[in-house]
């Protein structure tokens, strides 16, 4: 019992945190198009979906059907594969050379 009251408190400290730095590093980006804008967009969705998940398991609140954190997880699935697909996309289409090794690291 105690073990699960500590559980769910740390839980929610946890994704708070999480929360408050992937907003500031979203705020923090100034573009939309700027890939740490697009990822903090992503993990911000995750930690919705997560949140979601655990208020409907506590029976807090209903919101209609069971599963709404999982669908907004994959919803956030969805958009980083989007995110990674379109990024991909431009860059072969710009004819962009995209790094592949760790040669291409070196100064």
């Amino acid at each position: 019992m105690i073990e699960q009251i500590v559980a769910d408190n740390s839980t929610w400290i946890l994704l708070s945190v999480a929360a408050v730095v992937f907003s500031y590093l979203a705020i923090k980006s100034k573009s939309f198009k700027s890939f740490q804008f697009q990822i903090s967009a992503f993990v911000i969705l995750w930690i919705v979906g997560e949140a979601v998940g655990i208020i409907q398991e506590e029976n807090v609140v209903y919101l209609g059907n069971e599963n709404v954190g999982m669908q907004i997880h994959l919803a956030s699935m969805i958009l980083l594969s989007c995110i990674l697909w379109l990024r991909y996309y431009t860059s072969k289409k710009s004819n962009k050379k995209m790094i592949e090794r760790s040669e291409d690291y070196d100064n």
